[in-house]
């Protein structure tokens, strides 16, 4: 693993769209009673799982519950049949639109505490996408490396198996319209793990080059604790 400068990564395959030309509509949260419901929404979506993952593994580790920000790209053609779903499991959900009106990102805020109910039986019957699982679920929070760094990650002769979700991240990055970088939290991995971890290189197979990225990304009880993150261009 090779440390860079951030002026050396190539952040992006593609130009992002300006802000000016970015629409944000709100959409109201919807209720359902039904567990059963709500776990069959989170197992079907490929996305929602990636984004409950984040807020799953941040309200175990430091009993964070109010996350935002998390943008995260459409899996089907019925886009307002999706956006239906987010509202069942997120209490604010927000559709980035071009300025003629095509939907191009979702933002999820605040998980309701019954998707963290039903994430957490559905992980335990290990029923979770394996390697949202294994990068962003399974292992606790580790502070071993306390500085902001940038690193490429060199990547092993392995041959690429079947995964749908980063096939999934993949495409989300070569949409004709971006309007940020998408990212895989890691932050379970010691520094020193990541490189050599197999679900890693199988992702790095996939890109032009993989970075991680590591900053101070959280203060908890007047601590900075550093996160780490993987993100690439194509």
């Amino acid at each position: 693993m090779r440390r860079i400068n951030f002026s050396e990564m190539k952040q992006f395959s593609q130009k992002t769209l300006p802000t000016e030309r970015i629409t944000t509509n709100r959409y109201t949260s919807k209720t359902i009673d039904d567990k059963e419901k709500i776990k069959s929404i989170i197992k079907s979506m490929i996305n929602i799982q990636a984004i409950l993952a984040h807020h799953y593994s941040m309200k175990r580790d430091f009993g964070i519950t109010e996350l935002t920000g998390s943008t995260s790209w459409f899996i089907t053609e019925n886009i307002y049949e999706e956006i239906d779903l987010f509202t069942f499991v997120f209490k604010n959900v927000f559709v980035n639109t071009t300025s003629d009106g095509k939907p191009i990102s979702i933002q999820a805020d605040y998980a309701k505490e019954s998707a963290y109910e039903a994430f957490a039986e559905i992980l335990e019957e290990d029923q979770i996408d394996k390697y949202i699982k294994h990068l962003s679920v399974e292992k606790t929070f580790k502070d071993d490396f306390r500085s902001s760094a940038y690193f490429e990650i060199e990547k092993h002769d392995i041959s690429i198996v079947k995964s749908v979700y980063f096939d999934h991240l993949i495409e989300a990055t070569k949409a004709p319209e971006m309007i940020g970088q998408l990212f895989i939290d890691v932050s379970g991995f010691k520094i020193d793990e990541i490189e050599q971890d197999e679900f890693v290189q199988q992702f790095a197979s996939r890109v032009k080059h993989l970075y991680l990225m590591v900053y101070d990304n959280e203060i908890i009880e007047n601590k900075v604790h550093y996160r780490k993150f993987l993100t690439w261009c194509l």
